[in-house]
């Protein structure tokens, strides 16, 4: 699309508030039009042609344009499993530019593909269906206890859960004989601080708002993203599956959670 040669009478930053456009793109577009009259560059006929077949194409689109928060792995597999394709992660990237999708940002917090200039809709069904709630224990090697059930954890649950906890911890000054909470109300029910104190645990509670120096939020994060990943794996389990199926794929996923990641996480929080 040509422009007239005029220069816009509407600042930069009134373009994006009325295109709800992010101020960057409209300054690039402004600079693309001063460059060449035009608002996209056309690069047909330039670069890598494609390692993708028309039909594995048209499959690849169809993935996308099913799901459109689809992540580039999950589009990885399906091309592996239904036409016997290995293709990079970066070479698919390519084909999507190539072919004019990029992966737009929604006012919630996910991503999903569309054509350049366009905006994305997707709907779906927010469903309060069930609540699983996960209660790992993160150690600098990893984790070593975790469990998970239906609904939420209570202050009676919670101390059941710390019985548990004791036969894989120490007394301290030995190894893992130091456990960090945050100042979640069950953590503080009565009992608490004496089993502790009789296991020879020394317990540590965190200042107020101060997630940061709590290395296992950043283990919950790896976790919500792993899920959402996997995401239609789990609807699936979640509608047809046996009712034990949630749980394997919830100790799964806290079974991904490898020691350099720990490592990481406790290096996050100044502790190492």
């Amino acid at each position: 699309m040509n422009l007239p040669s005029t220069e816009c009478l509407f600042s930069r930053s009134q373009i994006a508030i009325d295109l709800n456009m992010p101020l960057h793109i409209v300054q690039r577009v402004k600079q693309t039009w001063r460059e060449l009259g035009m608002v996209c560059r056309d690069r047909h006929g330039k670069g890598w042609s494609g390692l993708l077949s028309p039909e594995q194409t048209k499959f690849f689109i169809a993935l996308l344009e099913h799901s459109l928060d689809m992540y580039l792995d999950e589009a990885q597999e399906q091309l592996l499993y239904q036409h016997g394709i290995w293709i990079s992660l970066a070479a698919l990237s390519r084909t999507l530019r190539r072919l004019g999708y990029s992966s737009k940002k929604l006012s919630r917090a996910a991503s999903e593909w569309g054509m350049k200039g366009l905006k994305v809709h997707k709907q779906c069904d927010f469903v309060q269906g069930t609540c699983y709630s996960l209660l790992p224990v993160l150690m600098i090697d990893g984790l070593i206890y975790s469990h998970v059930k239906i609904g939420g954890y209570n202050g009676e649950e919670f101390t059941q859960w710390l019985e548990g906890l004791f036969g894989v911890i120490n007394p301290y000054p030995g190894p893992h004989s130091v456990l960090v909470l945050d100042n979640c109300c069950i953590y503080h029910v009565p009992g608490v601080e004496e089993m502790c104190e009789k296991q020879g645990i020394k317990l540590i509670y965190l200042p107020l708002y101060c997630p940061y120096l709590n290395s296992v939020e950043e283990s919950f994060s790896f976790v919500k993203s792993y899920i959402h990943c996997h995401g239609h794996k789990f609807r699936d389990i979640m509608e047809t599956g046996d009712p034990i199926d949630p749980f394997l794929f919830l100790y799964n996923t806290l079974d991904q959670i490898t020691p350099i990641m720990a490592r990481g996480w406790f290096r996050h929080s100044e502790y190492i």
